[in-house]
Parts: C-alpha cells; sequence; structure tokens
C-alpha cells in the first residue's frame, strides 16, 4: 500500500514536471495583422493623423507631400509621427 502511493506521488510530480517544461516552450505565433495606409494627397484626412517637423518647408497638398526645395535636394532633418500609437513588430 506505502509503494503504491509513493509511485503515484512520483508519477503525479513527473507528469506536473512534463506539463512545466512542455509549457516552459511553448511558442505563439501573430496571426492577425493590419495595413495602415497614410494618404498623403488627401491633406484633410491626414491633418489629424500626422504630425511633420518643418511646416515651413514641408507641406501637403493633393500633389502629396512636398518640400521647398530644389528638385534632386534631399531633406535630411525631416520627421513624421503618427497622432495615434502605432504597435510595430512583436515586442510592444
Amino acid at each position: 500500500m506505502k509503494g503504491d502511493l509513493t509511485r503515484c506521488g512520483a508519477m503525479a510530480a513527473l507528469c506536473c514536471a512534463l506539463l512545466l517544461a512542455v509549457s516552459a516552450v511553448a511558442g505563439a505565433q501573430i496571426i492577425e495583422g493590419q495595413e495602415i495606409k497614410f494618404d498623403f494627397t488627401r491633406p484633410e484626412a491626414m491633418k489629424d493623423r500626422l504630425e511633420y517637423s518643418d511646416h515651413d518647408r514641408l507641406a501637403l497638398s493633393e500633389k502629396g507631400l512636398g518640400w521647398d526645395a530644389n528638385e534632386n535636394q534631399m531633406l535630411f532633418d525631416a520627421w513624421f509621427q503618427t497622432t495615434d500609437p502605432i504597435a510595430l513588430g512583436y515586442a510592444w
């Protein structure tokens, strides 16, 4: 009788250890995603969704996003940010 109880206890401990080991390595997958689009050719729609760095040089119009510069000139110090937070990647 005592041997049966010891064997049951050992079996229960083994089952618990296996259950914990399996759950510790269980993986997860992101199975849903959302696509967020910013249409720079619709300035009224973008006005509340986007902030940008230099309102004197950058402009939104029906032609899209543009800046007051030569055709081949780049604007290195410009930045954009959304007014609502967006989760990107796997850790957020």
